[in-house]
């Protein structure tokens, strides 16, 4: 029964933070993409990402505008595999290492970004865990 009742529009009793405003433009900047393509036959060719409920369709070998909050979303999906190496301690005993290598899910480039900061906030990103 709720739902049917018109929405209540309520007024905001403060400005808006002005850091998270600007937060919020930069976020919705476009910048142009390339979804890099790939040799493994396992991987999805198209694949979507959602944002705060907003879909956007990406095919890889394939140039793209899109905001930058995709582009968050991108350089945030990694996918870390493992592989295993023989090792021998101090001691002489030996044991398995597995050693990690992690990567984009979905490799890209980014073509154009007109932000003067763009670059800096790219290496930020990608240079998390």
């Amino acid at each position: 029964r709720d739902a049917l009742e018109t929405p209540l529009i309520e007024p905001v009793d403060r400005p808006m933070d002005p850091e998270k405003m600007a937060m919020m433009a930069f976020m919705n900047e476009p910048i142009e993409i390339h979804v890099h393509a790939t040799s493994n036959k396992e991987d999805e060719q198209t694949f979507e990402l959602f944002v705060n409920g907003e879909r956007q369709v990406f095919r890889r070998n394939e140039r793209k505008t899109v905001p930058r909050r995709f582009v968050d979303l991108l350089a945030r999906l990694k996918i870390t595999t493992f592989t295993q190496r023989t090792d021998t301690d101090r001691d002489g005993v030996k044991q398995i290492v597995n050693v990690p290598s992690t990567s984009l899910r979905y490799p890209f480039g980014v073509i154009h970004d007109p932000h003067p900061r763009g670059r800096d906030w790219m290496q930020s990103v990608l240079s998390e865990a």
